[in-house]
């Protein structure tokens, strides 16, 4: 990841995700984060090659859906703020 352009956080502020351009035509890429024991951030999931902002923003906020989906099967609503999506995801 060369520039980080748009980071996605919980309620509390602490950052979960972000999404950056890198080298070439598919150089859009995200990561995940999520703390461990010590309340360290450590890298969740990584993913690369999308061909632009749109798709990698669109698959790391359902990634990010799904992974707090497991997370937390019990705790009922998601811990992080989602922005607002169009009722029909383009790609």
């Amino acid at each position: 990841m060369v520039e980080e352009v748009e980071w996605f956080s919980n309620r509390s502020g602490n950052p979960l995700g972000a999404v950056a351009k890198g080298h070439g035509v598919a150089g859009w890429n995200y990561a995940i984060l999520k703390r461990d024991r010590k309340g360290d951030f450590r890298v969740r999931k990584v993913m690369s090659n999308f061909f632009n902002l749109k798709a990698a923003k669109t698959d790391l906020v359902l990634s990010m859906a799904g992974i707090e989906k497991i997370d937390s099967p019990n705790r009922g609503s998601a811990g992080f703020r989602l922005p607002s999506m169009p009722a029909e995801l383009r790609v």
